[in-house]
């Protein structure tokens, strides 16, 4: 038997039982034929390789015994988890891999041989290996054959045109008698393909080259072969044109994939290079079970290579026997469906590591004598077999069922495999698994982005947000990543030049940075001024002075200069900081009548504790008093008169902290919940206690009177003043943003963005360093009567009150329909009236928050506020894994009409939603325990809020209206602007946003941990439909959910955009000019209703409709699968962002195991979309750190240097000798 005692060695796809026979190998061929004795020597070699296996080094150290062969136990090492893996991509290290491409194509070069000459016997009781979905890895060779009738085609019109150069006038006699220059410009076409068509004969040779080599006793095409040939000019040409490591690709792919692949008009030894660990992995998914029609196919072709590499022929002769063999052949009758698209990547099957090269998937029946499956290496059945392989099915339908080669179809340490018992039945549409399309590996459109293990961020390790000024001390990790840097600069280059792209945008060439001024300590001292040399600006003649230069001058010309430059950075302050609008001042001293005072209308409210209050409205306005009577007659207690029915659970401190996590949490998923005694703090209405809150005399925005438009600035004091004022002088005023940045932020059970924070804050690369408290907590403070109509509180947040003063009367409603909460027409085509809710339509219930009272109250909820007290709030907001759908639709609710639906926007939410997403990966990913917190995924509602939470996580950049705004860095502006390009450009080139940097490394690194989690979830979990079906929870619930959610995007855009602007879908909502504003606030302070609401859509944002659509298409391309379920949807009938979601059951979670955690590079390559791969190339060239100011600084420090020491020169000549001679060296190192 030629095959050792290895478990790899059996589990490759073989044609023949040749090589696990105990016949001579010779012996099988037919009597008449003589490829016997031609295949003698490589034989011989080939066993004298297999004894000798112990002295074989894959690499340095590595025994091929030791990895191909079995141990003692029966256990395979390339089976096990254990193999020694490198880099990010956790791949076999390339020697290892080399070692086993050139092993298994002398197996499969065997088996080949045996198919072609052997005897029929020999293709009996084969085991049969199944075509499995998809093909790892990138190969363009594989990508041109995914459709073989046009592959086989373009070969046949590839032939005629070498024909044609025999003649210089065309045959057809349709064109015989065309003008002359007709006549030259078919024979220039004709000259083309018959380039390429030398391409394939080219091919044929390299493989019939390649052949010759080995039969003559070699195993394979080894590198001495290069020093060999010298005494042989045509040899040493080929060897020099092209590399033994591509011919032993070429061999590879062919034996290993097909011979087909030598028609494809590619250079087999050009191009980059195909991993052969990939090639191998494919080689067991494209299996053995190849359609006839391809058999026959690839049996011609080897007849034509074997033909070369034994002299029968030419390659030339080869391609046109081809040719002439296939001429009459009528490909699209002859290949159709299945086999037309076999090598069809249907599919994306990123690289997994875990996937050893053992993995096969084999059906019944197996053959009673085949090696390595008796004992530890026995064959198991799976509890759902895979689909034939049908590429004309849809991704979603096609893809390998629940936990395919990843989980279930994977040998162990012994070299299981998986036996597909229906693999000879009818295919199923069975759904994609979390573990085979998920595309972690996805190259990007621009080329690969990573080389090593440092992720692009890196470079410069997340800039902080804009306005952050904290410095840490600890100077930019610049030294350390060099190499790295240089790595990734490498393959940038590579990829764009491969492709003809360059990485550089558009644009003027940027100048030549400006002579710089030496710092003081490196010049001597000056005693006039000195002017900036790239002083630009004709009209700011202000010098740039050393200190020496200060000191040099008189008393009075020393204040002058202090003079002129506090004034220049006044005007610069001004010119460069944010755009303030002027609003009213607020106030007190005027004479308003009250309407309510003319009323003796009175209400009865209950408090948490279900006591009941008189109280009769202090209100100003008639129609706010219509519209709060209105209000207070249809809200109803249902928490005391139905509990069970109630949007309100109402519950005693002691009885809430005894509480669970998923206690607690369950409740809020239902309802807002009201906890009685649930602060301590108490503040008195007073200066004191309003200085608690904030400095007395800070102007701030206060909202006064009856709109949310209406705000003017006034003070802390300017409240107090107004409570004790007497009742004509009494107005009602709202304090609504006071940021609390010093409060005190404890867990709480609710709150699973702060525990979240807690367990990974400094800890996990680009996730939140610190609280971030200014947002997440708050307090309020308002006066008699303010009050606020129906809203949803910001960006999908949860929103906590305790009530430390006075009192609240909280209203809360929701449609009687729930799914109304989550259409895209409420809050657009409805036109939904703020001030009044039909109670027909809405069930409206509302409760008094009393002193020492918490409400919690769900993100999305719509509520409206009235203060019949002097009140003082602490407040904040929490994310709670219960409620995550909630938020993930208030969130987008608020994109689209925030100016209408929050009173106050607090935009920490997408990272405090990435700490969650970081957290749920550690723990239920990477198997950190933690009970509590976790969505419990044995479940359909914990499934539905993980599902929300990552769809969340996917749209960010989409719903995020910084997106959409040009860039506010002011270097990166000042860099754009030198190379001739404006922020505007580039944020339409390049998606250089007001969308910080380190948000979008954010952004892109929870991408990755969320699609990283979901795999690992659904590879526990074994989920039903209602038919009792096992489904696979990636192609039947994520990517649907998703496709979804974005075509309501459009669908909300549309419906938006239509109300606002009347179809011009390019521009944004203009804003208002200054000369506007001051028109609009005098006729606020006029009191002008009407003018108020003609402009109540004036501040809706709508971002334009190209960014917009780019950033939803950025989103659906990230999965074949994906962008196939958003086709298929029309907007139409897409009225809701709620997706219907499937009934299932969730009948077993296996165990957890732990496994691994993701490189940097994994995460990225997860969360990588198309536009942040063109965002992080230009942020790298125009961002705060480029290599263009590390080089200008290297030659300022060389200029000091040759001014300093007369041999400067001659040093500087020598280090740059050193330098260009360091990457020869490297290639050196990397040849030998």
């Amino acid at each position: 038997m030629l095959c050792p005692n290895s478990t790899y060695c059996a589990l490759v796809p073989y044609l023949t039982r040749a090589l696990i026979s105990e016949e001579s190998f010779t012996s099988m061929f037919e009597p008449d034929c003589d490829a016997g004795s031609d295949f003698t020597p490589f034989l011989t070699m080939f066993q004298t390789y297999v004894k000798t296996l112990p002295l074989q080094l894959w690499g340095v150290s590595d025994s091929a015994a030791t990895i191909l062969l079995d141990a003692k136990d029966g256990s395979a090492p390339l089976a096990s988890a254990q193999l020694e893996r490198q880099g990010s991509s956790k791949k076999v290290k390339l020697k290892v891999a080399a070692g086993l491409g050139v092993f298994t194509t002398a197996l499969r070069l065997l088996d080949v041989a045996a198919w072609l000459w052997g005897s029929a016997e020999m293709q009996q009781q084969v085991l049969c290996h199944v075509r499995r979905p998809g093909w790892v890895g990138k190969n363009h060779f594989l990508e041109k054959m995914c459709d073989l009738c046009q592959t086989l085609q373009e070969f046949r019109s590839l032939g005629y045109s070498l024909k044609m150069l025999k003649t210089t006038v065309p045959s057809n006699q349709s064109t015989s008698s065309a003008p002359l220059e007709v006549r030259l410009a078919e024979e220039y076409v004709g000259l083309g393909k018959s380039r390429k068509a030398l391409t394939v004969v080219k091919n044929l040779l390299y493989l019939g080259f390649a052949l010759s080599i080995m039969l003559k006793g070699n195993i394979t095409v080894s590198d001495e072969r290069v020093t060999e040939s010298s005494d042989f000019p045509s040899l040493k040409k080929l060897f020099a044109e092209v590399e033994a490591s591509k011919l032993r690709q070429s061999v590879l792919q062919a034996v290993a994939i097909s011979p087909l692949i030598g028609l494809v008009a590619l250079d087999l030894t050009k191009g980059t290079a195909v991993c052969p660990e990939e090639t191998l992995v494919n080689m067991k998914r494209f299996g053995n079970q190849k359609p006839q029609e391809i058999l026959a196919l690839e049996r011609a072709v080897w007849t034509a290579v074997f033909g070369i590499s034994r002299g029968h022929h030419s390659a030339i002769a080869a391609f046109f026997k081809l040719q002439d063999d296939w001429a009459n052949e009528d490909w699209e009758t002859k290949l159709c469906g299945q086999t037309r698209h076999f090598f069809a990547r249907d599919c994306y099957t990123p690289y997994d590591p875990c996937e050893s090269l053992c993995d096969s998937q084999v059906a019944q029946p197996l053959p009673p004598d085949w090696p390595c499956l008796p004992g530890t290496n026995r064959a198991t059945s799976p509890t759902a077999s895979e689909p034939d392989h049908d590429p004309q099915v849809e991704p979603e339908n096609n893809s390998s069922p629940a936990g395919d080669d990843i989980a279930s179809h994977r040998p162990d340490a012994g070299g299981e495999m998986d036996v597909d018992d229906d693999a000879q039945m009818e295919p199923e549409k069975n759904s994609s698994p979390a573990g085979d399309n998920i595309g972690s590996d996805r190259p990007n459109a621009g080329g690969e982005m990573g080389v090593d293990d440092d992720d692009v961020g890196d470079v410069r390790d997340a800039p902080p947000n804009e306005g952050d000024g904290t410095d840490n001390g600890v100077p930019p990790r610049r030294s350390e990543r060099l190499g790295a840097k240089s790595k990734v600069d490498a393959a940038l280059n590579r990829s764009s030049s491969r492709d003809g792209r360059t990485s550089s945008p558009p644009g003027k060439p940027r100048p030549a940075p400006g002579k710089k001024p030496c710092p003081p300590h490196r010049r001597k001292p000056l005693a006039a001024p000195i002017c900036s040399d790239d002083d630009d600006d004709d009209d700011d003649d202000i010098p740039v002075l050393a200190y020496a230069d200060l000191c040099s001058q008189s008393l009075e010309e020393r204040q002058r200069l202090e003079e002129e430059i506090l004034i220049k950075v006044e005007e610069d302050e001004e010119r460069w900081g944010p755009v303030q609008t002027t609003k009213p001042a607020l106030e007190i001293d005027n004479v308003l009548s009250v309407y309510s005072s003319s009323k003796s209308k009175s209400f009865t409210f209950y408090d948490g504790k279900k006591q009941p209050h008189i109280l009769t409205p202090f209100i100003h306005d008639k129609g706010d008093y219509d519209a709060w009577t209105a209000i207070f007659e249809a809200a109803k207690p249902r928490f005391i008169e139905d509990p069970d029915s109630s949007l309100i659970c109402c519950v005693d401190g002691p009885t809430a902290r005894r509480m669970t996590v998923q206690e607690l949490q369950g409740v809020l998923c239902q309802r807002s919940l009201v906890i009685t005694d649930g602060t301590p703090e108490r503040l008195e209405f007073n200066l004191e206690g309003l200085g608690k809150l904030a400095d007395i005399d800070h102007q701030m925005d206060i909202q006064d009177g009856r709109f949310q438009r209406r705000v003017v600035t006034g003070t802390l004091r300017d409240l107090y003043n107004t409570s004790i004022a007497p009742q004509g002088k009494k107005k009602s005023l709202n304090a609504l943003y006071l940021p609390n940045p010093h409060a005190l932020v404890e867990e709480s059970p609710y709150s699973t963005d702060i525990h979240a924070i807690y367990r990974i804050a400094g800890h996990d690369k680009h996730c939140p360093r610190q609280m971030p408290t200014p947002d997440a907590r708050w307090s309020l403070a308002a006066t008699e009567g303010a009050h606020h109509y129906y809203h949803i509180d910001s960006r999908g947040d949860g929103t906590f009150i305790d009530v430390v003063q006075g009192q609240k009367i909280w209203v809360v409603a929701e449609p009687k329909e729930k799914m109304k909460e989550t259409s895209v027409k409420l809050w657009t085509e409805e036109n939904l009236d703020v001030t009044f809710l039909d109670p027909s339509q809405w069930n409206v219930e509302a409760v008094l928050l009393t002193e020492g009272t918490r409400f919690l109250m769900r993100p999305g909820t719509v509520h409206a506020v009235f203060t019949p007290r002097d009140a003082i709030c602490r407040g904040g907001h929490f994310l709670a894994t219960s409620t995550m759908s909630r938020t993930l639709y208030g969130a987008i609710h608020c994109f689209f009409r925030e100016s209408l639906l929050t009173n106050i926007d607090h935009p920490t939410i997408q990272s405090r939603v990435n700490a969650i997403v970081c957290y749920f990966y550690k723990a239920l990913a990477l198997g950190t325990s933690d009970l509590g917190f976790l969505p419990n995924v044995s479940t359909q509602d914990g499934l539905e809020q993980l599902l929300a939470t990552i769809c969340l996580v996917e749209l960010q950049n989409v719903i995020c209206s910084s997106s959409y705004r040009p860039t506010g860095e002011e270097l990166v502006a000042w860099r754009l602007s030198n190379a001739g390009i404006s922020i505007d450009d580039a944020l339409s080139l390049y998606d250089i946003s007001a969308a910080t940097y380190a948000m979008r490394m954010e952004n892109i690194y929870s991408r990755g941990r969320g699609i990283s989690l979901l795999k690992a979830v659904f590879g526990r979990i074994t989920i039903q439909d209602r038919d009792g079906k096992v489904v696979d929870g990636w192609s039947a619930l994520f990517i649907p959910m998703l496709a979804h959610l974005i075509v309501a995007l459009q669908r909300y855009y549309q419906m938006t955009f239509e109300q606002v602007g009347d179809g011009e879908g390019d521009n944004r909502a203009e804003p208002m000019e200054q000369d506007d504003r001051s028109d609009a606030e005098e006729d606020l302070r006029e009191g002008g209703e009407e003018k108020e609401h003609e402009d109540e859509f004036d501040d809706v944002a709508i971002p334009p409709q190209t960014l917009f659509y780019r950033q939803l298409q950025w989103s659906s391309s990230r999965w074949p699968e994906l962008q196939a379920a958003v086709d298929e949807l029309t907007l139409e009938t897409t009225n809701f962002l709620a997706w219907e979601f499937p009934p299932i059951t969730i009948t077993a979670v296996s165990p957890f195991a732990p496994s691994s955690p993701l490189t940097n590079r994994e995460l990225m390559r997860l969360g990588l979309r198309d536009g942040d791969q063109m965002y992080l190339r230009a942020y790298r060239k125009y961002g705060p750190s480029t290599k263009a100011e590390v080089k200008e600084e290297s030659t300022q420090d060389q200029d000091y240097d040759r001014l300093k020491s007369p041999n400067a020169d001659s040093a500087g000549q020598k280090r740059k000798a050193r330098q260009s001679d360091a990457p020869s060296k490297k290639a050196r190192h990397n040849s030998s």
